[in-house]
């Protein structure tokens, strides 16, 4: 894993993200990201919050609810597992203060990706495209 103090916005709506969340006393939580198919229910692009919550990196999320890629508001939905009062909760909307309000910085905390684009999931070598989380091509489209 990778630790980003660059990480631009953009790698979070992506459409493909995976990050850690740790806290400076080594407390972490993994999340993803993902854009959600288009659905009447949601006029804007929705976009879809899991928790990692089992021992299998690459499958075993939980959601969590949906958040606004303008804002960074993480919304409760009725599928949710967790309330607003969950650890899980409170740290993500936590980090996405930092990301929306504060330029990546988190008084307490860092943020890691997992080395691969949040667009296209390829693997991050160019060291300006692992700062901001989105490899050259993926940056392009999604600037233009």
């Amino acid at each position: 894993m990778t630790h980003i103090i660059d990480l631009d916005k953009k790698f979070f709506f992506g459409g493909n993200a995976t990050f850690t969340v740790e806290s400076d006393s080594g407390e972490y939580r993994t999340y993803k990201i993902r854009r959600m198919d288009p659905n009447p229910r949601f006029p804007n692009q929705a976009y879809a919050v899991a928790l990692l919550s089992g021992p299998d990196n690459e499958n075993s999320y939980s959601y969590i609810g949906l958040i606004d890629p303008d804002t960074g508001h993480l919304r409760l939905t009725s599928k949710s597992r967790r309330t607003e009062f969950s650890p899980d909760v409170r740290i993500f909307r936590w980090a996405m203060r930092g990301v929306f309000h504060h330029g990546m910085r988190l008084n307490g905390g860092t943020i890691h990706h997992e080395g691969k684009c949040g667009c296209c999931g390829r693997t991050l070598t160019v060291p300006e495209s692992i700062k901001r989380g989105i490899g050259p091509e993926c940056w392009e489209r999604l600037c233009s």
